[in-house]
């Protein structure tokens, strides 16, 4: 998980997609079915990780903008 956590939300995005669009194309076996599924949930929550950090990241940056502007 280490590993996922240092790819940027596009990668691990476009991995998840391509994870979803085989498995929706009837294109993973049966056998490789529990590892693809355990992948897309690390890949879920790591996204779902980075968008909560970047959402945080914005609302501080707004605040110190409103900040700024108010003692202007």
């Amino acid at each position: 998980m280490n590993e996922t956590k240092e790819k940027s939300y596009t990668e691990c995005f476009n991995e998840l997609k391509s994870l979803v669009d085989s498995a929706a194309e009837g294109q993973v076996e049966i056998d490789e079915l529990f590892d693809k599924v355990k992948r897309a949930k690390e890949l879920i929550l790591v996204c779902k990780d980075k968008l909560s950090r970047t959402e945080v990241d914005i609302e501080l940056l707004t605040r110190q903008i409103e900040e700024n502007q108010a003692e202007n």
